[in-house]
């Protein structure tokens, strides 16, 4: 009959023996152990006795014999990372420790609280190292269009694909999606957050970077994955969740609970197989489905916004939630605009969306008319009112130049949507104008107010937020 001895009570036991024992281990140093293993063997006079673990651990320091001055010493595990109930290094279950899961992982996979905390750590150290930041888009709507119905509108370059329910659908790119994906994958970290089903993420994925040069498929995340709240997407199931790294792009702000954190895309609608519930009076589709141009202005803006980071970064602490918002109010800065065509009271006009587009990309909204104010309007008219603007030299402007700039986060020229009794609306495209724009902003990405913006941000600092509150405060004279 075989003996046993714990590994615990074992110097003790062989103290008793005048002649040296030797031990004979099936284990080495570093060696993850758990209850009841056998770890090795003993021979005694009363016969060979084997060995096994009191506990789960990990073997830091075992000795060769009972004349050996090294102790016997185990670390016991912490049980940090389970894979469905049992422990990934010892196996046993975890008994009251609590596991939480993470998206971008194994759902079976869970941490806790510590271990997800260094985890984190060192994937920011790797990030900083890197000079990356963490950035989460969205699909439907943000990267591409998808429909069912394959037989209304066109299918020109579409992708197609089947689930196993039969269902064909029909997907169309964003313009300027490939160039997008390309461009910030040198300075990102890319997460896809859908709330689309996993499989159905995933099949989009594949369609989008099928070579997973720019995506990798273990992070992308679809709605299975958001156990706490489904409805609501959160930066805190997300292993890294620091929120300082972290931008969000989506065409929709209700569905995330991290909204410092988010950049608003307008929606991309190509197919006309659905009802567009989204509110296109300030925002109506300009010149056509296919020449959105906003991933080519939203690689720009995202240029800037990492730069910024690391550039503050050398200073001190950086933020990216500060500094989309100090970029965001110095899009139209020191534009002066009037409003007073669109015949509002002024209380009104505070509660209108042109006004609020202006004021949130920082414009400077003026009742007075000059030779430099750009007076915004839908449609040219013949009125004393329009007159009047004129003859003190404003500038009538389309009220799609405020729209597209406030959509692209880019002031865009004015020249194409100067507007005239002779040319009563701007008529426009807006993939030429990009072709126009292309070789200068390639060259010079930069913001105009670049370096006002970094200078504020690092006199700022910690209290950016409150700072910023204070500058934005938008004049009306």
């Amino acid at each position: 009959m075989e003996q046993t001895i714990k590994l615990d009570d074992l110097l003790s036991f062989v103290a008793f023996y005048p002649t040296p024992i030797t031990f004979n281990w099936k284990v080495n140093t570093d060696s993850f152990i758990h209850t009841n293993m056998l770890l090795g063997s003993v021979d005694t006079p009363k016969g060979r006795f084997n060995i096994v673990s009191h506990m789960a651990g990990t073997v830091k320091s075992l000795p060769k014999d009972s004349r050996d001055t090294l102790p016997i010493r185990v670390v016991e595990c912490d049980h940090d990372t389970s894979y469905g109930d049992m422990c990934v290094y010892c196996g046993e279950v975890p008994k009251n420790i609590v596991h939480r899961t993470y998206c971008g992982f194994n759902s079976k996979i869970a941490f806790t609280l510590k271990k997800a905390l260094e985890e984190e750590k060192k994937y920011m150290d790797q990030l900083f190292e890197s000079k990356k930041l963490m950035l989460v888009l969205d699909i439907d709507h943000t990267l591409v269009h998808t429909c069912i119905n394959s037989t209304v509108g066109s299918t020109d370059d579409c992708k197609k694909f089947t689930d196993k329910s039969g269902y064909a659908y029909m997907v169309k790119f964003r313009p300027f999606l490939s160039e997008f994906l390309n461009d910030i994958n040198p300075l990102f970290d890319t997460y896809i957050y859908s709330h689309g089903s996993q499989k159905y993420a995933n099949n989009i994925v594949s369609l989008i970077d099928p070579k997973e040069a720019t995506i990798k498929k273990s992070k992308v995340i679809g709605r299975e994955e958001m156990e706490t709240n489904p409805k609501l997407k959160n930066l805190e199931n997300l292993l890294p969740a620091d929120q300082t790294v972290s931008i969000i792009i989506d065409d929709r702000n209700d569905v995330w609970a991290n909204k410092k954190n988010l950049i608003m895309i307008f929606p991309y609608v190509y197919f006309d197989c659905e009802m567009v519930s989204y509110d296109l009076t300030i925002y109506p589709r300009l010149s056509g489905k296919s020449r959105d141009c906003s991933l080519f202005y939203f690689g720009k803006l995202l240029k800037n916004i990492h730069s910024l980071f690391y550039d503050v970064r050398e200073k001190g602490a950086a933020d990216v939630r500060n500094i989309i918002d100090f970029v965001k109010v110095s899009v139209l800065k020191s534009v002066a605009i009037n409003l007073s065509l669109l015949e509002k009271t002024t209380e009104n006009l505070f509660e209108c969306a042109e006004y609020k587009t202006a004021a949130e990309m920082g414009a400077l909204i003026t009742t007075q008319i000059t030779d430099s104010t750009l007076v915004l309007l839908w449609k040219y008219r013949e009125d004393e009112l329009v007159r009047e603007a004129e003859e003190k030299g404003g500038k009538l402007v389309d009220m799609h130049w405020l729209i597209l700039s406030s959509r692209y986060w880019r002031k865009l020229p004015v020249e194409p949507f100067l507007i005239s009794k002779q040319n009563p609306a701007a008529y426009f495209n807006e993939l030429k104008l990009v072709e126009e724009m292309r070789e200068k902003l390639d060259k010079n990405w930069k913001y105009e107010y670049y370096n006002e913006i970094l200078d504020e941000l690092i006199e700022s600092g910690r209290e950016a937020t409150d700072y910023l509150n204070k500058k934005k405060k938008v004049a009306f004279k």
